[in-house]
């Protein structure tokens, strides 16, 4: 992808009697923590890749259809921040989300 990029595919999941693949986002930040950008179920293999990248600092649900596995996330990096989408945090009440996105990135990333 480019330095300090990486992009992961995950499963399959169904929408709308449909199935959609799963992609996220891992950036690297200037702090060597990482960003994780919608993410995809998390196996081992997964786990242990992002654990040779860094450790992960931030985890973003874009949208109100990216929060499925957020579950394993929060499981896996309880000292990471989780961020979610506006009207999110309505939809998915048993995640304690530490902030909710806007039109200005958090202090965390936004350089």
């Amino acid at each position: 992808m480019a330095p300090n990029i990486w992009v992961a595919e995950g499963s399959s999941v169904p929408f709308l009697g449909m199935s959609l693949g799963t992609r996220m986002t891992v950036v690297r930040l200037r702090d060597e923590r990482l960003w994780i950008h919608s993410p995809v179920g998390l196996t081992r293999q997964l786990s242990k890749a992002i654990g040779a990248l860094g450790r992960v600092g931030a985890v973003v649900a874009p949208n109100k259809y990216h929060h499925l596995f957020l579950g394993d996330w929060i499981a896996a990096y309880p000292e990471a921040g989780f961020y979610a989408a506006p009207g999110l945090r309505q939809k998915r009440r048993d995640i304690a989300f530490s902030d909710d996105l806007s039109d200005l990135p958090p202090n965390e990333w936004a350089e």
